[in-house]
């Protein structure tokens, strides 16, 4: 009798299951830091930008508008300016996607970052 080498349908079953296993464990941490990494990515845009309203103001003694700056595309974030004027101004980046932690952060002015906790 002859013996065939090979794997057999168990085996295979089995090292399915430990792929899906590894795979429901390792998706959710991969999600975490591509969430982590966007709103990182949209931070460094908000102090950009800040620094643009900090230039604009010296050369023309009030805020700029959103139109007067060139604000990035974002696939993830919306940018709008708020409560533009000669002394002051916030800018918040809104996620599109409503279920994200740190939904919206912001940063005016006066350099106050909201919510504290997604600046760290």
């Amino acid at each position: 009798m002859q013996r065939h080498s090979g794997f057999t349908l168990l085996d295979m079953v089995i090292a399915l299951a430990i792929a899906g296993i590894l795979a429901a464990l390792a998706i959710p941490s991969y999600q975490y830091f591509i969430n982590k990494s966007r709103l990182q990515n949209i931070q460094l845009e908000l102090l950009a930008l800040q620094s643009e309203q900090e230039k604009y103001r010296l050369s023309h003694n009030t805020y700029a508008k959103l139109t007067a700056l060139s604000v990035p595309a974002s696939a993830h974030y919306r940018i709008s300016f708020e409560n533009v004027g000669p002394q002051s101004y916030k800018l918040v980046a809104s996620n599109k996607q409503a279920d994200a932690a740190c939904a919206q952060v912001s940063i005016d002015h006066t350099f106050a970052r909201h919510p504290l906790e997604c600046w760290e």
